[in-house]
């Protein structure tokens, strides 16, 4: 009884000591809309429906900590009418961590968190009296230290799997809890002292396999650390520190020997002397009917038998090989039905795991650009392996599980071997696109390689009739392409070739000339089709060059040059008559036409045309009479004062 008393006079005291250090101001009704305000320098905003009695925290990011002093400048914008005027609290994708004392004392009945949340940090949702369950997002990592201390109606919290840390008393002082649970009963968790001291609820609590606990943090009253609850029992496991906790601190206990395992989960577990003859059953329910492999690693030799919901033996294993003390279970699991996996020692002391994967791959997908590029290499292979080690590829399971996996070439993801292969080794590549191809078992991810040209540069240096340039020419494949174009050293000559029709020397139809010969200096630098253009370079010391011609007079024209490096003469008329080469143009060389000729198709006859003046394909009078070859017809010999001058004007 005295004790009793004792423990009552310290809980006044200590309800006493914290209404006289808590600054409660007087709460105000908020009774019009907040429009979106920034909190604080951060990249966070809140809002207030007046009407509805909602608070909306929007925005990207952590939300400033802040102080539970009214008017500090770090103090929440709420502070003043969090007590009575609002009733809905949302928190919006974006927002990743709740500062200190973010909902202090906030009086909401409803509070709606985000999946982007990582954080609650400390006192952010402390003395938040009215809500009596809230979802806690399936991304959260840290619950920090009196984050939910002394929600005094929470009734129930279950730990996501997500959650690594729960900081020094986070839940202590919620009276009203009577359910906590852990959703990955295997979690890597570290749970601080006092953490659910205080909880007069809360009756058990199934530790997870591998949490680490502080001291007091399950099973104390939180008027007395030394004071533990009679009634209050941690399900925990022998190979768990929890074992070690109920050991120092005298906390009631049941020891577990079943424990669900998730697909694609590893759970590390040991056998003592005290347990060497014990079964640890492993439960799964598969959500895809599908192969699940179930196998064992380590030190020790354990067996393994699978049952149906039914405790009907499915199938057993000892261990792989004569070489190898683990076991191995492949077997077809239906979606819904419930199985367990018993593992038994076989009297051996030591840490093994266990694993549950889905067994088949249905694909695999890159994490990296596939598209790779090399520069040509004469005679060598392309290490395309090497820009492929260290990558992520994703595997995907027939189960619709999925992983990222670093690829390493020869090396083991479970039953898979990652391989590399390419068709080097049989035909070198040259330039151009070819296929390399990554496999984790029979499953493949297509590699698109390029090789790219390697060019080397060969400079042609310009002439006085050609153009210089720039070769570029693949030193692999001899792909070449020219650029750099530089100007030839000569002049350029342009001009045209036609039929002189008047003893004047006149040409008013211009019937062109072909296979009229062009020379210079000596040498034949062009001969005219039927066009009778001519387009050539000479050297810039030439000032002169002759055309002639079947039938046709010599003509010699000068070349002037301005410095353009061009010159263009325009049309040349050439005295073209004389077939008999006398020259007159008379009867006999109207006979010798018609002598010759006649009436001549000319066909493929390319050297005739020539003479075929209206270029109708036809050798005949009308190529004598058409161009006006009578102008000329009399006995005047016709001789070079028949050019106006020799330079064509």
């Amino acid at each position: 009884m005295k004790q009793k008393i004792i423990a009552l006079f310290s809980m006044l005291s200590l309800v006493m000591i914290t209404l006289f250090c808590t600054s409660f101001p007087a709460y105000a009704a908020q009774e019009t809309d907040i429009e979106k305000t920034q909190l604080g320098s951060s990249d966070t905003y809140y809002e207030f429906d007046a009407e509805t009695k909602t608070l909306t925290i929007s925005g990207t990011g952590a939300t400033p900590d802040f102080t539970n002093t009214s008017g500090a400048s770090s103090s929440q914008p709420w502070v003043s009418w969090r007590g009575n005027s609002i009733d809905y609290v949302v928190v919006e994708e974006g927002v990743t961590c709740l500062g200190t004392y973010c909902f202090y004392y906030v009086k909401a009945t409803q509070f709606t968190l985000p999946e982007s949340l990582e954080t609650i940090s400390q006192y952010a949702m402390s003395g938040t009296n009215n809500i009596t369950e809230l979802t806690l997002p399936s991304n959260l990592k840290t619950i920090a230290a009196d984050a939910f201390y002394q929600c005094i109606a929470l009734e129930s919290i279950t730990i996501p799997s997500s959650v690594t840390t729960i900081g020094n008393e986070a839940f202590q002082g919620c009276t009203a809890l009577t359910s906590v649970e852990f959703e990955n009963p295997a979690a890597e968790i570290s749970i601080g002292k006092k953490a659910f001291m205080g909880c007069s609820s809360l009756m058990s609590v199934t530790v997870p396999k591998n949490a680490e606990l502080g001291a007091n943090s399950f099973g104390y009253s939180k008027a007395s650390a030394s004071g533990v609850y009679s009634d209050f029992i941690l399900y925990i496991y022998r190979d768990s520190p929890a074992y070690e906790y109920v050991q120092t601190y005298l906390v009631n206990y049941v020891l577990l020997d079943s424990i669900d395992i998730s697909e694609a989960q590893t759970i590390d577990c040991t056998y003592y002397s005290d347990t060497l003859d014990s079964t640890m059953y492993f439960y799964f329910t598969p959500s895809v009917s599908a192969v699940y492999d179930f196998y064992s690693s380590g030190d020790i030799d354990v067996e393994c038998t699978l049952f149906d919901s039914s405790d009907n033996e499915i199938t057993s294993n000892l261990d792989v090989s004569i070489y190898d003390l683990n076991f191995k279970i492949s077997y077809s699991l239906t979606a819904g039905e419930t199985y367990y996996y018993a593992v038994t020692s076989n009297n051996s002391l030591g840490d093994y795991s266990v694993t549950l994967f889905p067994h088949t791959v249905s694909s695999i997908e890159p994490k990296f650009d596939t598209q790779l590029e090399f520069s040509a290499q004469q005679g060598e292979e392309y290490d395309v392996l090497a820009g492929l080690e260290n990558n992520d590829i994703t595997v995907i399971f027939d189960t619709g599980y999925s992983e990222d996996v670093t690829f390493s070439d020869g090396s083991y993801y479970h039953d898979y071997e990652m391989t590399y292969y390419d068709d080097q080794s049989q035909s070198a590549w040259s330039c151009g696109s070819h296929s390399a191809y990554m496999y984790l078992g029979d499953k493949s991810i297509e590699i698109s390689v390029t090789v790219t040209h390697s060019y080397s540069a060969v400079v042609v240096a310009p002439t006085y009739n050609e153009m210089g340039y720039t070769a570029y020419i693949c030193s692999v494949c001899g792909d070449t392409y020219y650029s750099d174009y530089v100007e030839s050293t000569g002049i350029k000559v342009t001009g045209r070739a036609v039929l002189m029709e008047n003893t004047d020397g006149s040409h008013p139809n211009n019937y062109t000339l072909s296979l009229i010969t062009v020379t210079a200096d000596g040498e034949e630098v062009f001969t005219t089709d039927t066009d009778g253009t001519f387009e050539f370079y000479i050297d810039a010391d030439i000032t002169s060059i002759t055309l002639s011609g079947l039938y046709a007079k010599e003509c010699t024209v000068l070349i002037t040059d301005d410095g353009s490096g061009e010159t263009d003469l325009g049309d040349i008329a050439l005295f073209n008559f004389d077939y008999n080469s006398d020259g007159y143009v008379n009867a006999k060389d109207f006979a010798i036409l018609r002598g010759l000729y006649g009436s001549y198709d000319l066909q493929e006859n390319y050297e005739l045309t020539a003479i075929d003046y209206n270029h109708d394909g036809v050798l005949d009078s009308d190529d004598w009479n058409s161009v006006g070859a009578s102008n000329f017809f009399s006995c005047i010999k016709i001789d070079e004062s028949i050019y106006k001058s020799t330079d064509n004007s």
